[in-house]
């Protein structure tokens, strides 16, 4: 049965798109069991999606019958806070994709399997339940669908606890099935890996997927077991997926409750491996990027599960296609140092446990700037000296986390210094479970989180009932620490002329980084004291037609103008050019310049194929002057007249050849 519901009223409207933004409200608390999910996308019309998992259920009886996927939308701001999920039914730990021009949100409801509902039109507020719903049985989706596409790949585990991982392939959205419920190879103990229930640890939500072309990726993983990739090039077809080992635990299929032994010498050995906090996303070059949380882990053979070392912790795994093994970047920050010694983990609390024993720095979340290839990474880490007890030694301690980020200009080689982004942690805020939208998109990168008060769960740590709020925040390069000032020292170069016909030109220049304005001031060379002046904020300023006239030589020059620092650069050096004598006359791009000139004058013969030519030197009552011949076999070629010891007046330079004939003048002062 296709079930249809509308999103209750709202409550709250928020405020501005480019600060920090509360657009939502939850009383229930565990957004993920560990790897990022898909909660937040920037539609082709510029618009903002997001959803959450959410309830209203503030009675403490910890039922949360009303918890399900909450969804808000920006279009110039945000909507309201929802009240209500979005489907009939309780559900949960879902994702929001979109599918060619709507979008479909997927949850668990525990009973039936996957539900699927889809608004009609993207920011629509009324979901319809798919035919494909409840076609998956299991727990916690993970979906997504390449853009522009109406195909939706879903993996999810089979149970709670999970035995199998499965892959569905939809065709039309979610649907009908072209591959259902098909189980994932190479994640039994007899393929080395210990399965997704073993010891005591469980895989949920422990693996993303990712989809490029008919290339699909998904990533699966345990703190005791191997990192995988596993692909298949042909959409997911059965006996097509093969499988790369990115973290390699040395423990074959290690259940977590024996000695970590790894050479057989009866000595305990620290096993670096992965704490299940993952995220991928493919950029537009094809390549696959993953992170993963960092721990160190070792049983010594007497307890009855593994521990944790958090010396030298601070780390986060990074691989992406090409490379071999993933490799760690170091995170490591004393954000307090409050005891003077210079260790980042001394006061951080005892209780590490809650949010199922995620890194000192975990929880990733990446995206790419695929015009320039800056990666972008979102990660949670735990402060100093923020645990209620104002004691982090006391075994109960649990110390809150802020968001930091970092960024690479070199594919991940080298990464910046991390920087606090959320930074309220030390006022008592806990910040948890950014999502970030996996491209750099309206100039921003785009992450959305939860904040709340207290440090863990009520969930998982029976902490009290309260007020969650999921939070939004666009990010840009200065808040990572990258600082860019408008230089208004020198002014801009590059300049040049485009579009050049008889009576119109566009005239452009380098950009220059944060430049609020720029001062255009143009003239005809005949009459230099008759001077237009223009105030673009772009890098090129358009000269309609009627401005200029066919045959005339003009210049310009540009200025720099930086508002928050008070400065307006000097002037650029002069460009001239000129126009074509007749209307639908291509220009060959010939500059003559200086102009006026002191003698020594620069003929730049872009443009010319190659050829014999000839540049004669007239007078203003067309005496010759000087002439010379000149084989152009390069385009870009510049050659020099010496004319210091003519009289200073009007002259003209004529360039004659086999497809070109031009007169230049020039004023020898």
């Amino acid at each position: 049965m296709l079930k249809p519901i509308t999103l209750a009223c709202m409550l709250l409207v928020p405020i501005s798109f480019f600060g920090q933004t509360a657009i939502g409200i939850t009383s229930y608390d565990v957004q993920t069991n560990n790897g990022a999910k898909h909660r937040i996308h920037v539609n082709p019309d510029g618009t903002i999606s997001a959803a959450w998992t959410g309830s209203m259920d503030y009675t403490g009886a910890l039922t949360f019958a009303d918890r399900g996927m909450f969804y808000n939308h920006y279009d110039g701001i945000w909507g309201a806070w929802p009240a209500a999920r979005v489907e009939p039914v309780k559900t949960g730990f879902g994702e929001l994709i979109r599918v060619d021009d709507h979008e479909v949100m997927l949850s668990h409801d525990g009973v039936l399997g996957i539900q699927l509902f889809a608004n009609a039109t993207i920011g629509g507020t009324s979901f319809t339940e798919l035919a494909g719903s409840d076609d998956i049985p299991g727990f916690w989706p993970s979906a997504y669908c390449p853009n522009g596409t109406n195909d939706l790949y879903v993996i999810n585990a089979n149970a709670n606890p999970p035995t199998e991982l499965r892959f569905s392939r939809s065709d039309d959205g979610g649907v009908t099935w072209s591959v259902l419920n098909s189980v994932l190879p190479f994640l039994t103990i007899a393929d080395g890996f210990p399965g997704l229930s073993s010891g005591l640890y469980q895989g949920a939500e422990t693996y993303q997927i990712a989809v490029y072309g008919t290339d699909v990726y998904v990533l699966v993983g345990m703190v005791n077991s191997d990192l995988l990739l596993l692909h298949s090039p042909s959409n997911g077809a059965i006996g097509t997926w093969t499988s790369t080992v990115l973290v390699d635990n040395p423990l074959v299929a290690w259940n977590g409750l024996t000695q970590t032994d790894t050479n057989g010498d009866f000595i305990t050995d620290v096993i670096e491996t992965t704490d299940g906090y993952y995220n991928m996303f493919i950029d537009d070059a094809g390549t696959v990027h993953v992170f993963a949380g960092y721990v160190k882990v070792f049983n010594d053979g007497i307890g009855a599960f593994w521990s944790y070392n958090w010396q030298d912790a601070q780390k986060m795994w990074y691989w992406h296609s090409g490379m071999g093994a993933a490799s760690l970047i170091d995170l490591t920050l004393d954000w307090d140092n409050t005891d003077g010694l210079g260790d980042p983990v001394a006061g951080i609390g005892a209780f590490r446990s809650h949010y199922r024993n995620p890194g000192l720095t975990s929880m990733p979340g990446a995206c790419v700037d695929n015009g320039t290839g800056k990666i972008y990474l979102l990660y949670t880490m735990p402060i100093e000296y923020t645990d209620d007890f104002g004691d982090p030694t006391n075994l109960s301690a649990q110390s809150r986390r802020d968001i930091f980020g970092v960024a690479s200009e070199d594919g991940g080689v080298t990464w910046s210094a991390p920087v606090n982004m959320t930074n309220s942690a030390e006022a008592g805020k806990e910040n948890v479970f950014p999502s970030v939208y996996d491209r750099y998109e309206l100039a921003r990168i785009h992450m959305v989180w939860q904040e709340d008060l207290l440090p863990g769960t009520a969930i998982t740590d029976f902490d009290v009932v309260d007020t969650n709020y999921i939070m939004y925040r666009p990010l840009i390069d200065p808040d990572f620490g990258v600082v860019e000032v408008c230089n208004a020292a020198t002014g801009p170069v590059g300049l040049g002329v485009t579009d050049l016909t008889a009576t119109s030109a566009t005239l452009n220049w380098d950009a220059v980084d944060m430049a609020d304005q720029y001062v255009v001031i143009f003239w005809n060379t005949a009459d230099p004291l008759n001077i237009g002046r223009q105030r673009p904020t772009t890098n090129m300023y358009m000269m309609d037609e009627g401005v200029l006239e066919p045959g005339n030589t003009y210049a310009f020059r540009v200025k720099t103008v930086c508002y928050e620092e008070g400065e307006v650069s000097p002037s650029s050096d002069t460009y001239f050019f000129t126009t074509p004598l007749r209307a639908g006359e291509l220009q060959h791009q010939i500059q003559v310049y200086p102009n006026p000139s002191a003698g020594l004058v620069n003929l730049n013969l872009s443009n010319l194929s190659q050829q014999d030519i000839t540049i004669s030197v007239m007078n203003s009552v067309g005496a010759l002057i000087q002439s010379e011949q000149l084989t152009i076999t390069d385009s870009g070629l510049v050659h020099t007249l010496d004319l210091q010891d003519v009289p200073s007046g009007l002259y003209y330079v004529m360039i004659s050849g086999n497809s070109i004939s031009e007169v230049k003048s020039i004023v020898i002062e």
